[in-house]
């Protein structure tokens, strides 16, 4: 029952095949696992394995070729676009190589975005963007606009409107990709405290394990 009450994501036999000019490519070999809030997992293998498809079908962008996806407890596998939409918007965070931040916002403004299109009240969200601003360390750019911010720093305010609503999982594909090895280590250092300040399931894809080393994590090799 324990077990239950802290499994947040499940997956049994997702697998993902594609049609291909030379027939039916393999892309994500059947995988099983058990995610649970307050945990870091750290997904990797070698190019080709499929880390991006797995973390894309844990978000509901892509469907799995079989096997099923489970929410905490329920299947969500044939759930439409709109249920994954609104599951991305409330439970699950997510964070790319590369920012995608609003460049005509400012640091303030895109953490928020995601907390106003749910309709939260602006007490709620200024609230909350002062507390992850605090979090990441950048309440000193809230009004800078991110062309004037460091990639270590815009990464930060990424991860930043991640956390924003509350997500139950934050799913991270090469979040450290093109950051130096200090900045990398911040956002990963970043990562532990999320977990541990949030009670959130972390997922991060990444070609770079050694990064993860020092820290206690759960590996899975694709």
């Amino acid at each position: 029952m324990q077990g239950d009450q802290l499994t947040v994501l499940r997956c049994e036999q997702i697998e993902k095949k594609v049609l291909s000019e030379a027939g039916e490519l393999l892309i994500l070999r059947p995988q099983s696992q058990v995610f649970e809030r307050g945990k870091l997992y750290v997904v990797s293998g070698p190019s080709g394995a499929g880390k991006t498809t797995f973390l894309h079908i844990l978000a509901g962008l892509e469907k799995p070729s079989a096997g099923k996806l489970f929410f905490d407890n329920r299947e969500i596998t044939s759930w439409s676009q709109d249920d994954f939409l609104r599951y991305r918007q409330s439970v699950v965070g997510m964070l790319f190589q590369f920012h995608y931040l609003v460049p005509e916002l400012t640091v303030a403004e895109n953490i928020a975005l995601p907390a106003q299109v749910l309709g939260r009240t602006q007490v709620e969200i200024d609230k909350k963007v002062s507390e992850l601003l605090g979090f990441v360390g950048l309440e000193h750019k809230k009004n800078s606009y991110p062309r004037y911010l460091s990639g270590g720093e815009r990464q930060r305010v990424a991860l930043a409107r991640a956390l924003v609503n509350n997500p139950q999982v934050i799913l991270a594909d090469e979040p450290t990709g093109s950051l130096d090895k200090k900045n990398a280590e911040l956002v990963r250092d970043l990562f532990v405290q999320v977990r541990q300040k949030y009670n959130s399931c972390v997922i991060v894809v990444t070609h770079d394990s050694e990064l993860f080393s020092t820290v206690s994590v759960h590996k899975i090799n694709l």
